[in-house]
Order: structure tokens, then C-alpha cells, then sequence
């Protein structure tokens, strides 16, 4: 069951003359159905290589599943059950927006008809599947295979013929004591109504000359109030706060680059982070004050009795620390093992908490909870990806796009009942270390749609300007084969797989090489012959000819994710290693296996004698293997890639995205100051894996975020239908 708005599956066994008149509406071919008949053939339409299974609320190509949110499918199944006539958008709106449901109509159907197209592979432009008449509606234009006509025929109500003029009299007295019983059954209807909790989803804009910084948001506990980080177009951040009943947000003075924000319980203060410290902010007088040091920080959380939990690092256990002051102190146990924590979250009671430790596999999460004393940590939940929240009795966690909520016990630590889906394939699934995409609170949620914030591989020139689109939308980890010729990605695809897939960038050709539908991170060989890959929940790591030739085969029992290939064959990945992120490398075939030490995102240099990784500290080169090291950036540096030639090193500055640039003179190991080339757009600035690369002209392929200014979504009322 969804609960954002109404399902496919909600359609019930009736035709058009059993709904109320708000819930269905007629056309010249008849009466556009809210429900279907259940005869017993299964209503499956046909067209191309498509399959609507109507019963199962399904699309199918070639017999695979295919990801499509419920709105555009309920859209896609009023096109096809009428073949050739218009639908208009007022048909629409009355159908897939009734009376108990307000949103934003143009812009979410705008939305359902692009998604629906994107599916299908379908353009406005130059239309195969569907049609728009401008100012009228749609009208699906594809041929049905003639076996589909029975489905039709199923989901479409037919008009019964007239009465025989023998039956007109009993008619007329059963019509009659029918408009009596509907009256009375509408004055009942209209007094449940008045009485019902409105679902309503409104689009949250960010402030003028601002966009929404990703993964920065939080709701008051009062359900009142969203504190969210925003950037103008100089990337300077800042801390605003809206109160959702008013027109306007303000800016909070003193959170510059403030990240991952958090309430105290009384809702008058703010936690955040900015400038490697853990800082708060009195709304009330917008007093600001440092408690300690997150140099990467992974979330907070303000109990009652003035303590907060928080992470300040990716890399080892939660801390506590008084809002008093004083020193931040290790919680005893928080872990288990070695492993890091992240994203805290109170209970009520103020002393358990939930928070999230990534699995050693890589098989996403895991949600814990623990205590402030030294009690060991329990499991709670599996295979989760980013952050938690707990609210109304209820956790909230993502799996596979979607934000689903289960019932939990705070007096018990348990979970009770079933997992029910609360916005479905609407949030961001790829990114384990991803900070929060969603805040709930009292009855309200806030969350980013993927919808809003999909990204693009974009080319970029060295002036910053846009100069093409590669791929499909939700395409990302970028590597440019060393020939320049080939893009091998992590291609995504709308049945909830992601393969490894090679790219012809002079043909405009793609081909699958992987099947394995959670594949990432490829990188290629110095010969240009084989990609190594994560593949799957496991974070196994395999190796694939780049032609796909062959079969995929693990590398060892390596696990973690790859980042390059030396002209030895020596693979470098990292990995979570007891509490931090560390590099390793590997050598095929022999299987030499050494440990590098903390750091991420390593690139060997073209000529292979000089290793550029990222950590704590920021960008760093070392001759390899154990030679001197020079510090490329401070904190706050990421992605690092040489140029061909290996004089030259990029590396995105990640609070503000910048992509930065310094010359690299490897013989007498010189190093210019950082220059930045232009601000991006980076889906992911850090501990994302590689989300760019640089091209032998000089030209970027970013995995961008749109150009403009998306909104968040905000969903009330949406805990009325969970039961």
C-alpha cells in the first residue's frame, strides 16, 4: 500500500455508475474507469515490446519488471484502456487526484507524464507512444496488439442497452428509491469526509537566488518548522529556517557552510556542523556556540537532558558532549567491533538511540540501538541505505528508493508488524554514506524527490558552460577509458537495475557488459581491455572484459570499491577497516595482497609513478610505493584525478563544489596554488566514489544535478492511511 497518494491497487471490483460522481467522469467513448471488472482473464494490454498488467499494477519489457511509481501508472493505464481518444488533463485531475488529496496538479502530472515517457523511451517532440494536444490532454497513439482487446474491454464498463418499455414503469420506481438512497448515502459520505485527515503534498521552493543544498534538512518536533541548508550562486551556505505557515524563510547569520542540521527538543535551538566543528544556534537570540571537532561529520541528535550525540568522523565511534560544554567523550560500545557509526537518533526516553552502521560486506546498512552507558549495541534493522528517524511510534529508513516505516516499540527496542512503504522509488538509493534525503515529524515529512533531483552526465567545457548530455537519466560513476574513446558507467535502468555498461562515444552506441542489476564503479585497465567493478549488495569486486566478451569473475574475495588499475595489474580499492576508510591494493593474477593506509578515491598517475588519494585531511601524492608525499588540498578535498599527462590534478572541493586545479611538476615535485575552474553541480562531492572525469581536451563529464533550483516535497496527513 502507498500512502503518499491513491494506488492502482486500490481499484475495486465496480463500474462507473457505483462511484460517486467526484471519482470517475465520462467521455465520447464512455466512462473512464476507477475500477475493474475482475473477470477472469488478466487484464494485460500489449504494445510494442510493453506489457500493462492492470490487475498487478505493472509494466513489463520483454517480460522484465520496470520501475514506475504508481502515478504514472495509473496514467498510463487511463491511455491505454482508451486507444486513440483524448484524455483530457480535467479527466486526469478528477481521477488520479480526488476530493481528499490536494496537490500541486500541474506540476506533479507534468511530472507523471515525464516519467511515463522516460519509461518508454518516449518524447514530446516526436511522439510514438503519446501524444500531447496542447491545452486539451493526451492520447495514446501506439498500436494494441489485438489480444489486448479483451483487458480493454475488461477495465473499460460498457453501457448496458435501454430498458424494454415493459420494464420502464418498475425503472422509473427503482431509479426513484435509488436517487433517495444515493442523497442519503452522499449526506453520509460528505459528513465522513469533513471528518477525514487530507493528504496533502505541496513543493517547499528554496529562498530567491538559492538552491537546496541535498541531504541538509530537518523538521522541527512540533512538525512546524524546516531548518535546511541552502547555497546562492556564489556556493556560499548558510542555514535557513521556514516556518511552513508562512510565505517566506530567513537566513540564519553565523551557520556559514552550516551542514546537517538538527533541533533540540524544545525546538529552540539548532545543531549543525560547519568548519570541522559541532556548533548550535539559540533561534531565539542567534547566539552560536562550538561544543568540538566533526571533521567529517555523519549527523547529530539533542536529547532532553541537554546532551548530543554525534558523529564526528566516518571513521570511528558516536561521541556525547553537554550543550553546557566541556569534552566530547566516546560512547562506550557503540559499535560492534570496529565498525562506524552514523546518523544518531534519541529516543524518547533520551537515553537509547538508533543510528546506522555500514556493513563490512558493503551490503548496505545496518540500524542499531544503543545506549549512553556501556550496553552493547542490538541489530534492528537490515539493508538500509543513509540515514533513520523515529517518530509517532514509528522508524523510517530507505531500501531501494523507497522511505518505508515500521512500527517500534521505544519501551521494548522492537519492531512490530509489517514494513509499508510511505513514498515509493522517490528517494535516492545510491549512495550508502548519503546524509539524510528525508525529516518527519508530527504528521509532516519533507523529503528530496528523486524525480526533482535527478542527475545527468553532462560534458563540461573548461569555461564551465554545459555542452552535452551522455546517457540515460540516473547514469553515474564516469570513467573514460585511456584512449578517451569509450565511457564505461554504472547505467541505470528502469527496472531497479544498475549494470556496468561501455559506452561508444563516437557511435553513440551502449552495450551491457555486466547483468549483475547492483554493478558500480568501473575502472579500466591501463590497456583498455578489462573493467574492474563492486557488484551486487556484497560489494564484491569483479573483473569484466570492457567488450563483455566474457563473463564477469571475482577478483579474490576482495570487497570494498575499486578505484584504479596500475601497468602491473595492481588494483587499488578501499574499504571500511576497523572504524575509518582504508586503501588496499591488489595484485592479479598473483594475488599479492598489501595494505596502503587510510584513504579513499586513489588514482594512480598515467605514468604510474606517483599515487593521488584523498582522507581526512584532504588531497595528498606520494611517489610510489613508499616515497615522498606532498599535501595536494586541505580538508574539505575529494575525487582527486590526474590529467593525461600526468601534470596536472583536479579534485572537487566539496562544500561548495568547486572543481579545482593545481600543475603538478613531478620531476623536481613542484606544486602550484589551487585554482578553481567553476563550481559544479556534483551529485555527490565526497566518499561517493568517482562521479567525474576529465576527457584529453580538456573537457569534464560530471555527474550534475539539475541547473535549476528543484524543490523538496512536503506530505501531510500522509499517517492517516496507515492503518
Amino acid at each position: 500500500m502507498s500512502l503518499s497518494y491513491p494506488r492502482q491497487s486500490d481499484w475495486k471490483n465496480a463500474n462507473c455508475d457505483r462511484h460517486p460522481p467526484a471519482r470517475h467522469f465520462a467521455s465520447a467513448g464512455g466512462c473512464l474507469p476507477h475500477a475493474m471488472s475482475t473477470d477472469d482473464r488478466r487484464p494485460v494490454i500489449q504494445f510494442d515490446a510493453f506489457e500493462v498488467d492492470l490487475r498487478a499494477g505493472e509494466l513489463r519489457k520483454h517480460g522484465a519488471k520496470l520501475r514506475l511509481p504508481h502515478q504514472p501508472f495509473q496514467v498510463l493505464a487511463m491511455l491505454v484502456t482508451h486507444p486513440g481518444e483524448v484524455v483530457t488533463r480535467d479527466q486526469l485531475q478528477q481521477h488520479l487526484w480526488p476530493a481528499d488529496t490536494f496537490v500541486d496538479f500541474e506540476h506533479g502530472l507534468n511530472k507523471a507524464i515525464n516519467r511515463l515517457r522516460e519509461v518508454l523511451g518516449d518524447s514530446a517532440e516526436e511522439p510514438r507512444h503519446i501524444e500531447t494536444l496542447p491545452k486539451r490532454g493526451y492520447r495514446f497513439i501506439a498500436a494494441i496488439e489485438p489480444s489486448s482487446t479483451g483487458a480493454i474491454a475488461t477495465a473499460r464498463p460498457t453501457r448496458a442497452a435501454g430498458p424494454s418499455p415493459a420494464g420502464r414503469t418498475a425503472f422509473g420506481i427503482s431509479l426513484a428509491l435509488l436517487v433517495i438512497l444515493g442523497v442519503a448515502a452522499s449526506m453520509a459520505w460528505l459528513r465522513h469526509q469533513e471528518k477525514s485527515i487530507k493528504v496533502v503534498r505541496a513543493s517547499i521552493l528554496p529562498p530567491a537566488k538559492t538552491s537546496f543544498v541535498p541531504h541538509q534538512l530537518a523538521l522541527s518536533p512540533d512538525g512546524m518548522q524546516l531548518a535546511f541548508s541552502a547555497a546562492d550562486a556564489n556556493g556560499t551556505i548558510a542555514l535557513w529556517l521556514r516556518p511552513l505557515s508562512a510565505a517566506t524563510p530567513h537566513r540564519l547569520d553565523g551557520t556559514a557552510g552550516a551542514a546537517y542540521p538538527f533541533w533540540s527538543p524544545d525546538g529552540r535551538q539548532l545543531g549543525f556542523f560547519a568548519d570541522r566543528k559541532l556548533q548550535t544556534i539559540d533561534l531565539r537570540d542567534a547566539t552560536t556556540r562550538t561544543l568540538g571537532d566533526a571533521r567529517r561529520p555523519r549527523g547529530g541528535s539533542w536529547n532532553s537532558n541537554g546532551v548530543i550525540l554525534f558523529a564526528p568522523d566516518v571513521g570511528g565511534p558516536l561521541f556525547q558532549v553537554s550543550t553546557n560544554g566541556g569534552t566530547p567523550e566516546p560512547v562506550p560500545q557503540t559499535t560492534p567491533g570496529n565498525a562506524s557509526g552514523s546518523w544518531p537518533v534519541f529516543l524518547p526516553d533520551g537515553h537509547h538511540f538508533l543510528f546506522v552502521v555500514a556493513n563490512a560486506d558493503g551490503a548496505g546498512s545496518r540500524m542499531y540501538v544503543g545506549a549512553l552507558n556501556s550496553s552493547p549495541p542490538a541489530p534492528i534493522l537490515d539493508h538500509i541505505v543513509g540515514m533513520v528517524a523515529y517518530a509517532d511510534e514509528r522508524l523510517f529508513f530507505v531500501r531501494d528508493g523507497t522511505l518505508n516505516t515500521q512500527r517500534f516499540s521505544a519501551a521494548r527496542l522492537q519492531t512490530s508488524g509489517t514494513v509499508t512503504p510511505v513514498v515509493e522509488n522517490e528517494l535516492f538509493a545510491g549512495f550508502e554514506a548519503s546524509a539524510p534525503d528525508f525529516s518527519v515529524a508530527d504528521g509532516a515529512l519533507v523529503f528530496q524527490s528523486s524525480s526533482d533531483f535527478t542527475a545527468r552526465l553532462t560534458w563540461i567545457g573548461a569555461d564551465g558552460r554545459e555542452l552535452g548530455i551522455v546517457g540515460r537519466p540516473g547514469d553515474r560513476d564516469p570513467a573514460l577509458s585511456p584512449d578517451g574513446r569509450f565511457l564505461a558507467m554504472s547505467c541505470a535502468d528502469v527496472s531497479e537495475r544498475a549494470d556496468i555498461c561501455v559506452h561508444d562515444l563516437e557511435r553513440d552506441v551502449t552495450t551491457h557488459v555486466t547483468h549483475g542489476g547492483a554493478d558500480r564503479f568501473p575502472v579500466w585497465s591501463r590497456d583498455g581491455k578489462m573493467l574492474a567493478y563492486r557488484a551486487g549488495d556484497a560489494a564484491l569486486i569483479f573483473a569484466v572484459p570492457a567488450d563483455g566478451s566474457a563473463p564477469p569473475q571475482r577478483i579474490a574475495n576482495l570487497t570494498g570499491v575499486p578505484c584504479d588499475w596500475s601497468d602491473d595489474h595492481r588494483l587499488i580499492f578501499f574499504r571500511p577497516e576497523q572504524g575509518t576508510v582504508a586503501l588496499a591494493t591488489y595484485q592479479v593474477p598473483n594475488g599479492d595482497l598489501r595494505s596502503v593506509g587510510p584513504g579513499s578515491e586513489a588514482q594512480f598517475s598515467p605514468d604510474g609513478r606517483w599515487l593521488l588519494y584523498g582522507g581526512q585531511e584532504g588531497i595528498t601524492v606520494r611517489r610510489w610505493p613508499d616515497g615522498q608525499r606532498v599535501q595536494i588540498s586541505s580538508y574539505g578535498g575529494a575525487q582527486p584525478r590526474w590529467s593525461h599527462d600526468s601534470r596536472q590534478i583536479f579534485y572537487i572541493d566539496a562544500r561548495p563544489k568547486n572543481l579545482m586545479s593545481v600543475d603538478f611538476d613531478p620531476s623536481n615535485v613542484r606544486v602550484t596554488a589551487a585554482r578553481v575552474l567553476f563550481r559544479t553541480r556534483i551529485v555527490a562531492p565526497a566518499l561517493a566514489g568517482f562521479q567525474y572525469d576529465v576527457a584529453h581536451d580538456g573537457r569534464v563529464l560530471i555527474n550534475s544535478l539539475p541547473a535549476d533550483a528543484p524543490p523538496l516535497t512536503l506530505l501531510t496527513g500522509w499517517n492517516s492511511r496507515l492503518n
